[in-house]
């Protein structure tokens, strides 16, 4: 037996994506091109994160390069969390584990992340384009905010 539905399909509540605000980014270093810089990132997080949740920065393609005299380090409101970066076709990915290690963060959630360490400025200034985005993760990687 096949059980049909009627389309488009009638949930309730509405699933979708959490809402980040108040997005402030701020780095050192910026009219200087081939030097070592720091990103902090303040923002604030509307809905709750899962347990074992994480963060996702990603910088648009050629914000920065790869520092490899270095090791990146995160400290996510005063405290040091464990990060991964990924370089990928210029563009820096960078996850942060350990945001909600014990039970679900309720929101709202104002964090200030500060990543300093394997990143430097492009030896020129080259033209930008793309956006920075910040998502919340659940311990599967999947996207909550």
């Amino acid at each position: 037996m096949i059980s049909q539905s009627k389309s488009p399909l009638d949930a309730t509540p509405d699933l979708s994506f959490g809402v980040i605000s108040g997005i402030t980014i701020t780095h050192a270093n910026s009219p200087y091109v081939g030097l070592a810089t720091t990103y902090t990132k303040s923002f604030l997080v509307e809905s709750d994160i899962p347990l074992g949740g994480k963060l996702r920065l990603t910088f648009p393609a050629n914000r920065v390069v790869v520092d490899t005299t270095t090791t990146m380090t995160c400290t996510v409101n005063g405290a040091s969390l464990p990060c991964t970066p990924t370089f990928t076709s210029g563009v820096l990915s960078v996850v942060i584990t350990g945001v909600c290690p014990t039970a679900i963060c309720v929101a709202p959630i104002t964090y200030s992340v500060l990543m300093s360490g394997r990143i430097k400025n492009p030896s020129s200034v080259p033209t930008l384009t793309g956006s920075f985005t910040i998502e919340t993760l659940d311990s599967a990687n999947f996207i909550v905010s």
